[in-house]
């Protein structure tokens, strides 16, 4: 049995995703707006676009992060909260494991 990928429901979900990549969207919320049922959302999207919809928000929350370093003084805690991490731990976490550098170094190598 094959998964049905309807494309206009998937860029929808995609465009919703780019929209809120700052705040937590659930699968649920995702399905009730693209009438996509959970199992054809996750497999679709990544069919369809070559990465999860989590990695796919969190690809969004880092590039975001890389401009705000870049283009900002703020401090990298309200940098993290700004992307709807609850912890700056967690964002740095993610930010050095995608990057392969600290925010900090990040921002210091403009």
């Amino acid at each position: 049995m094959g998964i049905y990928i309807n494309e206009r429901s998937l860029q929808l979900a995609k465009k919703i995703i780019e929209e809120h990549f700052d705040e937590k969207i659930s699968y649920r919320f995702l399905c009730i707006k693209t009438g996509l049922n959970e199992n054809n959302l996750r497999v679709g999207f990544k069919k369809m676009f070559g990465v999860s919809v989590r990695q796919y928000q969190l690809q969004l929350k880092i590039e975001h992060a890389k401009k705000l370093l870049l283009t900002t003084d703020e401090k990298i805690s309200s940098i993290a909260y700004t992307l709807g991490y609850e912890h700056a731990d967690n964002f740095s976490l993610e930010f050095r494991r995608r990057v392969g550098v600290s925010a900090k170094v990040f921002r210091k190598n403009k």
